[in-house]
């Protein structure tokens, strides 16, 4: 049995691909002509419409993933310049949401969003252990010695709070390794009597 409407809607697909200079001036000018009526009629079924949106996409993931998917290939450039400039902008966010993905892909549990990641990340500016200032700005395939790096105070547990965690920089995080707050404050003391001061 044929299904009609699919084979109208590819056709309807193909048609627009084929005319979609002469689509886009034509709805330009509908739109520019009845621009009150539109946004009359979008404010009274704005609940209605998103209510639809949103069940659509629940129950068509494949579609909106592959809706996604076509976006991102046709939209590269734009997408990567949107990108530049929101790194560029917050970068406090972009090392946040980074490092919380970073951290799952270890097998952590996080209990915290990005949101409160990055307010962590402005309200502490220096490295808790060297003083430093830390960069936040993003590096090209390399990490420098005051890049921020976030740490687990208790290395003991799998879950990751923001009671248990600090920023401090790449270089001193390197240097604690495994090893707790406490552990690493006593390893420090250990140097210095051992050493003395240069």
């Amino acid at each position: 049995m044929v299904k009609y409407p699919s084979k109208r809607a590819e056709y309807q697909r193909q048609y627009r691909q084929e005319n979609l200079e002469r689509i886009r001036k034509r709805e330009q000018t509908y739109y520019q002509k009845n621009i009150e009526k539109i946004l009359a009629y979008k404010r009274k079924n704005y609940k209605r419409t998103l209510e639809i949106g949103t069940n659509w996409r629940k129950n068509n993931p494949e579609k909106v993933k592959a809706a996604q998917k076509r976006y991102r290939q046709t939209h590269q450039e734009a997408l990567q310049k949107k990108e530049k400039e929101r790194v560029k902008k917050n970068p406090e966010k972009t090392w946040a949401r980074k490092a919380i993905q970073h951290k799952k892909e270890l097998g952590f549990s996080v209990l915290f969003t990005t949101q409160e990641l990055t307010a962590l990340a402005l309200l502490h500016q220096p490295c808790r252990y060297c003083g430093k200032k830390l960069d936040y700005s993003p590096f090209k395939g390399r990490v420098i010695d005051v890049t921020p790096s976030l740490d687990r105070i208790n290395n003991n547990t799998g879950i990751l709070t923001l009671n248990d965690i600090q920023i401090i920089c790449y270089k001193c995080n390197l240097k604690k390794s495994d090893q707790t707050h406490s552990e690493f404050l006593e390893y420090c003391k250990n140097v210095i009597q051992r050493c003395g001061p240069q």
